[in-house]
């Protein structure tokens, strides 16, 4: 595995912007009914360090998406306690259009899928899904770290947390009521020390999962 810093990409940041000045997430309220069975669709993921893939997933260095899929799939049956049934599909990138609504006060491109048929009582659309290391600076008392994972920047205060994160954006839509239930723009990461591990591809997409399905009826309470 790569011990070497990988710095932020500049991929989807615009996506991302949305959640530091306002909410990164909306659930219409009046959507209150578990749905019986979901399907979700997803557009090949972006890797933001191909490196970090051959070393950790060298299985699925050649076929990444099938990791992916069944990633997302343990971690909804484990937030619902399998009370929905969950498919997942990837499709095509031009498969997956943009519905624009507003999350807080600003505009935000929803994705949605052309072909949502009646095959589910609600469809789970993931689009501009990344994969990479990112670091995040936060300001400390000179040389007194919260962790052995940040690293110090010399007289500056600052320190230096390495991620690994998975983010994507994402849309429900009620098939019946033909409308968009909820939607946002979430990261799940993982903190690291030196390396990138396989744990911390999966509990940063497990944390994902998490966000992606936070305050929706798809979990049991």
């Amino acid at each position: 595995m790569k011990s070497l810093k990988f710095m932020a990409m500049t991929f989807l940041t615009g996506f991302f912007l949305v959640g530091c000045a306002g909410p990164s997430s909306f659930v219409d309220n009046t959507w209150s009914e578990r749905p019986q069975n979901v399907k979700v669709v997803f557009a090949e993921p972006a890797i933001g360090n191909p490196d970090d893939l051959a070393d950790d997933l060298p299985e699925f260095k050649d076929n990444f998406s099938d990791w992916y899929k069944a990633t997302w799939t343990a971690n909804l049956d484990k937030a619902s306690h399998q009370k929905v049934a969950f498919t997942m599909e990837k499709v095509d990138a031009s498969a997956i259009s943009a519905e624009t609504v507003k999350l807080g006060d600003k505009d935000f491109e929803a994705p949605k899928f052309a072909e949502m048929g009646s095959d589910a009582d609600v469809y789970l659309v993931i689009n501009n899904a990344w994969l990479g290391r990112e670091s995040e600076e936060t300001q400390t008392v000179q040389g007194n770290l919260a962790s052995e994972s940040q690293q110090a920047v010399p007289g500056s205060g600052v320190s230096i947390s390495n991620y690994f994160k998975a983010k994507c954006t994402y849309a429900f839509y009620d098939v019946k009521a033909n409308k968009i239930v909820a939607y946002g723009a979430v990261e799940g990461k993982a903190q690291y020390q030196f390396a990138v591990s396989k744990g911390d591809w999966e509990f940063a997409v497990g944390d994902l999962v998490d966000k992606v399905v936070a305050k929706t009826p798809i979990l049991p309470w």
